[in-house]
C-alpha cells in the first residue's frame, strides 16, 4: 500500500513538472538536476522524506515520532552541493546537486539500539564452558559465543536478488524463526555513521572492498516486513555468523554488503 502510495505520489509530482530526486544507494547520497538552487533543493528534501527507513516506516513516518531530529536536520540540508555544470539544447545550464547521508545526517537519524542476542549458545569467557541461561552475568562480564565457524571471513556479502528486496537506511538480516541475525544493535555507532549500516551494490563479479578478499557469501532466501526490508536467510548460514568471534566482530564494523536488484 505504501509502495503504491509514493508511485502515485511521484506520478503527480511529474505531471506538476516538480524536480525529483535519486537516491544512489551504493553512495548513500541523494541526486538530483536543476538549474535553480533553491529547486533542487525541495528535490532532494522529498525524496529524503519519501526514503525507506527500515521495515515498518519512511523517514517521514520517523519524523512524526521525532520531531527533535527533523529540526537538526534543517540547517544539515543547506549543505547540498552541485556537482556537474552542463548546458542543454535549449540554451539553458543545468546542475547535479548532491546529499550525502553519511556522517552527520545519518547521526540524526539512527534509533535506539538494545542489547543484542545471539543463536548459539553463550560461553564463559574464563573456562570457556556453557553459561547457564539463568545465571546473572557479573557487571563487566562479556560472553563469548560458541566457535562453530572455523573458517575467518574478511566479509559478509548477502545476495537480495530476484527475493522482492527493497534497500533501506537500516535493514534487518532474521532467520527462519524471525531470530535477528543482524541489525543497529550489533554494529558499531560510529561505523554506521561513517559508512552506512550495510553497503548496497548491483554488482556481483567484482571484488568488493567492504568486504575484502575472502567473503562469507550467503544466498537470501526471501525479504519481510512492510517495507520488505528485513532479508531472510537460513537458519544454517545464521548460525555460520554468530557462531564466530570473528564473524560479530565483521558485523559491528558494518562490513556486510547486499547486493540487490534496484
Amino acid at each position: 500500500m505504501q509502495k503504491n502510495l509514493v508511485c502515485v505520489l511521484t506520478a503527480t509530482l511529474m505531471m506538476a513538472n516538480i524536480l525529483l530526486a535519486d537516491m544512489d544507494w551504493e553512495y548513500l547520497t541523494l541526486r538530483t538536476a536543476a538549474s535553480e538552487p533553491k529547486d533542487a533543493f525541495v528535490a532532494l528534501q522529498n525524496e529524503f522524506y519519501n526514503l525507506i527507513y527500515d521495515e515498518t516506516q519512511t523517514v517521514g513516518e520517523y519524523f512524526q515520532y521525532h520531531q527533535d531530529r527533523k529540526n537538526q536536520l534543517q540547517g544539515m540540508f543547506l549543505e547540498y552541493r552541485h556537482l556537474t555544470k552542463s548546458y542543454l539544447t535549449d540554451g539553458t545550464v543545468e546542475y547535479v546537486y548532491h546529499l550525502p547521508l553519511k556522517n552527520r545526517i545519518l547521526t540524526s537519524l539512527i534509533p535506539e539500539t538494545r542489547p543484542v542476542k545471539l543463536i548459539v549458545p553463550m560461553l564463559c569467557p574464563c573456562c570457556e564452558q556453557d553459561w547457564p541461561s539463568e545465571k546473572p552475568i557479573p557487571e563487566g562480564m562479556e560472553l563469548v559465543p560458541k566457535e562453530i565457524e572455523p573458517i575467518e571471513y574478511s566479509g559478509i556479502i548477502i545476495d537480495c536478488r530476484n527475493i522482492g528486496f527493497s534497500p533501506s537506511l537500516f535493514p534487518r538480516v532474521v532467520d527462519n524463526a524471525g531470530n535477528i541475525i543482524y541489525s543497529i544493535d550489533y554494529a558499531y555507532q560510529n561505523a554506521v555513521i561513517e559508512k552506512g549500516l550495510a553497503l548496497y551494490t548491483t554488482k556481483s563479479t567484482v571484488s568488493i572492498a567492504r568486504a575484502g578478499n575472502a567473503p562469507f557469501r550467503i544466498q537470501a532466501q526471501g525479504a519481510r516486513g512492510d517495507n520488505k526490508t528485513d532479508i531472510i536467510i537460513s537458519t544454517a548460514d545464521a548460525l555460520r555468523i554468530h557462531g564466530s568471534r570473528n564473524n560479530i566482530d565483521l558485523l559491528k564494523e558494518c562490513r556486510v554488503v547486499i547486493i540487490a536488484d534496484f
